[in-house]
């Protein structure tokens, strides 16, 4: 018999922080993907492209933001922002129950764009996206956190099914 893993439903709403004031709510944000970058390392059978484990491709946050306004010009002007991202997303357990799971992520970045561009078209709300370099990015699920990467400082910490596993350390202490 298959044995039952909880099942993670939708998110039902979400809030954006900067430095602490709330700045929007049930904005669309696309949280960073952080990908390793590969070199070709060839006689495995052919080439092979292995993931460096100290060094990342460029990490980038979307912030899809409605309406020209005054947040909307605090989120892109120019200098480093602290973003703080939180949403609330069901958990179906065996049961059939839903709870809700509280989510967040804090994230410290520079906008890619000092004010994007905005589509105005009459009849309709006008939309764009803010696109950030990210530095640093802590994940956080159930109040716990699962990933951390700074790479400011070169930390690498992943969630291994009981604690943060810190990679980095690993890699620093070779040197």
């Amino acid at each position: 018999m298959a044995k039952f893993i909880d099942k993670t439903s939708v998110i039902e709403a979400a809030t954006i922080y900067l430095k602490s004031k709330l700045i929007g709510r049930d904005y669309n944000v696309t949280l960073p993907d952080v990908v390793p970058v590969t070199a070709d390392v060839p006689g495995l059978m052919g080439t092979m492209s292995m993931p460096l484990m100290n060094t990342l491709q460029s990490m980038e946050m979307i912030i899809t933001k409605i309406g020209v306004d005054d947040n909307a010009a605090k989120m892109c002007r120019p200098g480093k922002k602290d973003f703080l991202i939180k949403w609330v997303q069901g958990k179906v357990d065996s049961s059939g129950s839903v709870k809700p799971v509280g989510c967040k992520a804090e994230i410290s970045c520079l906008p890619k764009s000092y004010m994007p561009g905005a589509e105005l078209e009459v009849g309709s709300a006008s939309e764009f996206d803010c696109a950030y370099e990210v530095f640093i990015y802590k994940l956080y699920v159930g109040g716990k956190c699962r990933f951390y990467v700074n790479r400011l400082t070169g930390v690498i910490k992943a969630w291994n099914g009981k604690k943060l596993d810190d990679y980095s350390a690993k890699f620093n202490k070779l040197l």
